[in-house]
Order: C-alpha cells, then structure tokens, then sequence
C-alpha cells in the first residue's frame, strides 16, 4: 500500500480516469480493460479494483533500466522486470482480504512474469532488485552488477545459464504478451537480416561504405561552405524554405544556422561509425553483434510460442532450484535457515498454471 501511495502522490501519476463499459469513453480503450499513458501520467480504467491497481503500479516504472549495450535484450528484460514488478507490488492487495491469504491466478496478470520476477527477486534480493527498477544510479551498469552477484554466489558456469535462459524468456514473454514490443522486434529483426546479408558478401559491404564515406564527406564540405558564406546561406535559406508548408517554413537564417549545425554533427556521427566498420577488428565486433540480435530475434519466427515458452521456464527453473540448494548449503545460523523455509514455503504457492501452484 505504501508503494502504491507514494506512486499517487508522487509525481508519476496526475490523473486516473474510470470508465463505465460500453460508454463512450470507453472506446478508448478498444479491447483492452485498461490505458498507461506514461508519457501523459494518466490512467484510463473500467472500475476493477486489481486491474486499477495494476496501472498504479505500472505507470511509474521506466522504461529503460537495462543499458543499450545489451542489444535486443534491453527492451525485453526491462519489460520482464517491470511487468513482474508491478504484479508483485499489487499482491498483498489483491490476494489479502483482511483475515487471510487467497491467490486467484486468473486475477493475475501474467503467471509466468510473475514467476520469472520471483525468481530473480530471491537469487539477488529484494533491496537490488528494487533499485535496479527505480533506476536509482543511472551511472551503475544493474545488468553487469546483477550477474556479477550471480556468479559471486552460484558461480560462473550458473550465472551464464541462467542469464542465457532470462534472455530467451523474455523476448518470448514479449513477443506473446507485448504487440507494441513485438513490432519493434519485427521491425528490428528486419534491418539485423538485411544488415548481415550486406555484410556476409563483404566485397559489396566494402564497397557501399567507401561510397557512403565519400558522399558523408562531400556533403559535410558543402555544408561548411555554405555556413561560412552569407550568399550561399541565403540561397540554401530561400531553397529550403520554398518547399515547406506555411506552418514549418523556417523561422530565421540564424535558426537555419542552427538546423545545419545539428545535420551536420549528424553525419559526422554516421561518418564515425562507418570508418569504425572499415576496421577489420572492429568489423568482426559488428558482425558478432549483429549474429548474436539475430539469435535472438529468430524466436520471432518459433511457431509454438506457448510451448516455447514452457519449456524455457521449466529450464529457468531447474537451474533455480539448485541455486536454491547453493543458498541451503551457505546457510551459516539457524534463523537463516528458517528465513529460507518460509521463504520457499511461500515460493510453492507461487501459481504455475491455473489450477495448481509451483509446488505441487
């Protein structure tokens, strides 16, 4: 509860919109039973407590907790973490009713983000756990430091298995409960399979780079021709203008200046990054980035997703449970040992399908 008052009167949610079913309003909503407009703070809700309660949740997490560098997995482990987040935030709310404890795993968002965030949350903890998602540190690498943590307590050889199957779980989660996700990943899985085929017939790639080399550095000398002469600047001023609508004719020479000043850092950008692929050692790096997106991105194409997805968290969990076994063995005192009981006594009530909990 002191989670979800601190979201509400924080700054992370301005408004909360309840609509009636079949009114007007809520053909805003489509098919859905609820709207997170992040950007606008704003909640839109049929009136369903748990879903509410979700949203709450859902509406302050950020969005990007996982580095760049991580490649495909960045958008997908921080969707596993925050979905799972969120769920597990509202719990004590929508399975406590006062006198006693009543999971209903219809009522829960998703059975296995759910299960996959329970997992993490007892190999790292909870106060990590928490800080990674708030993002607290921006400048701290949570990725880096959440599998140096693995392989502290469970080695290295656990820690790799278990990051190579939360990699695969969570762009399987993405691509069978997140359509906004899945887009991107078809659309990014695209641009990898044409980028790799350019690269794969190497003499070509060599060739198209030298010539967009060639074509950067000509534009980038007009440019700064046409900046450090008052005619020329006038003249690019009337031409550019002449082909824009009234509402996006620009302002000013000075704010033209400032327009080919941004282009023009651009393109140098661009012609960094090509010169960087022009270097055998460094070309070799983009390559293995590319074929290790394009792993990945092949389960867009798996034809099965639930059955994928099943057998990917029963992998998940095998390694779990002898992480669990590692914590056992570790224990140095007796009320360790019992926090670990209790601990995994609540663990096998987690749901795994409708009918029956993790532990039976």
């Amino acid at each position: 509860m002191y989670k979800i008052l601190l979201i509400i009167f924080g700054n992370d949610c301005e408004r909360i919109k309840i609509v009636k079913l079949n009114s007007i309003e809520s053909k805003i909503l489509g098919n859905k039973t609820f709207l997170v407009e992040k950007e606008k703070k704003r909640i839109i809700c049929y009136p369903m407590e748990r879903k509410l309660l979700y949203c709450i949740a859902k509406v302050s997490k950020k969005e990007n907790i996982i580095k760049s560098k991580y490649a495909i997995v960045d958008k997908t482990l921080a969707d596993l973490l925050n979905v799972g987040s969120s769920i597990d935030t509202v719990e004590p709310m929508r399975d406590f009713n006062g006198y006693s404890w009543t999971t209903i795993p219809r009522e829960i968002e998703s059975i296995f983000h759910n299960l996959v965030y329970q997992n993490i949350r007892i190999l790292v903890g909870q106060k990590f756990l928490d800080n990674w998602i708030k993002n607290l540190d921006y400048i701290i690498d949570y990725m880096e430091s959440f599998e140096n943590r693995l392989e502290k307590q469970y080695g290295k050889e656990t820690k790799e298995k278990i990051i190579e199957e939360l990699k695969q779980i969570s762009v399987l989660l993405a691509i069978r409960y997140n359509p906004k996700l899945k887009l991107k990943l078809e659309k990014e899985k695209k641009e990898v399979e044409f980028k790799l085929a350019k690269i794969r017939n190497n003499q070509n790639f060599v060739q198209e780079i030298t010539k967009e080399k060639k074509e950067l550095t000509n534009e980038i000398k007009r440019m700064d021709e046409t900046l450090n002469d008052k005619n020329m600047l006038q003249a690019e001023y009337e031409r550019r203008n002449e082909k824009l609508r009234l509402e996006e004719k620009i302002f000013s020479i000075r704010i033209l200046s400032q327009l080919m000043a941004e282009e023009r850092k651009e393109k140098m950008k661009r012609l960094e990054r090509l010169n960087v692929l022009l270097n055998p050692q460094k070309f070799v790096t983009f390559k293995k980035e590319l074929e290790q997106k394009e792993k990945y991105l092949k389960l867009l194409d798996a034809e099965d997703i639930e059955r994928k997805i099943l057998q990917s968290i029963l992998a998940l969990q095998k390694t779990f449970l002898n992480c669990y076994q590692i914590k056992i063995i570790k224990v140095e005192s007796k009320q360790e040992l019992m926090n670990l009981f209790y601990e995994f006594r609540y663990y096998c009530l987690i749901p795994f399908k409708e009918e029956k909990p993790i532990g039976k």
